[in-house]
């Protein structure tokens, strides 16, 4: 018999439309799709007519997960794994179940697709031949703050994610670490009809997210390399929305 595949299918990280005709397909062919919440996985199949066994993988269930997906695969189940949103495995569960499968020698295939991660990168105007992602921060403040020192040796664009509701104190700890002046772009809601891209210095963004409270997945990226390159007129940054 022979061995069987994972695939590591992109799903969208707000639109729902943003999906690949190859993802579908995948989809709708395998055994198995893997998700990391069942309601969020059912609820993104049935928008796409895609009837399908799944199952859980995440933090609580990771370790036993991946003994029976090391059995299915070696009895030639093809397998997909999804995320809740954009790539899966990048700060997503998944991470150990591919160390196993490249140990055992499986097969895996990663197929193009949604990424927060450079959708913020492309759209910020921020230099991004190369960059560094920071990924989340610590939560406690302290924590978070001495991440921050640490990452003020990377001279490149800093990529960083964090909660919805805990942006103003990442903003506040960013600014006060890494320096008011830093040219920055904050991706709010990518891909949704509300997508709004703010750009300006740290200060500024601080000031205006402060004076206009709102709530929504984000990515923050900031210049490190030098100040003043990158500012925003009357301390609101602008605004970009999709069409």
């Amino acid at each position: 018999m022979s061995i069987g595949k994972l695939f590591l299918v992109p799903t969208p990280i707000g639109n729902a439309g943003d999906i690949t005709l190859r993802a579908l397909e995948v989809l709708k062919t395998v055994d198995e799709v893997i998700c990391e919440e069942r309601k969020v996985g059912s609820r993104f199949l049935k928008h796409h007519g895609i009837q399908q066994n799944l199952r859980t993988l995440n933090e609580h269930n990771e370790s036993e997960q991946i003994r029976d997906l090391l059995d299915l695969l070696k009895d030639g189940k093809q397998l997909a794994l999804i995320s809740d949103a954009g790539t899966p495995v990048f700060a997503d569960p998944g991470y150990r179940l591919i160390q196993a499968i490249i140990a055992s020698q499986g097969e895996i295939v990663s197929l193009p697709g949604p990424s927060s991660l450079m959708t913020a990168l492309v759209v910020s105007g921020l230099p991004c031949q190369d960059f560094y992602c920071a990924g989340f921060l610590p939560r406690k403040p302290e924590l978070r703050r001495k991440a921050l020192q640490s990452l003020r040796l990377w001279q490149t664009t800093l990529v960083i994610y964090e909660a919805p509701y805990r942006l103003i104190p990442l903003l506040k700890d960013v600014s006060g670490e890494l320096g008011g002046w830093q040219p920055a772009s904050l991706c709010v809601r990518l891909s949704y009809p509300d997508e709004r891209v703010l750009r300006g210095n740290l200060k500024k963004l601080l000031a205006y997210c402060e004076a206009s409270p709102f709530k929504g997945e984000f990515v923050l990226l900031v210049d490190n390399r030098a100040s003043g390159r990158f500012s925003a007129k009357g301390g609101k940054g602008s605004k970009t929305r999709s069409t």
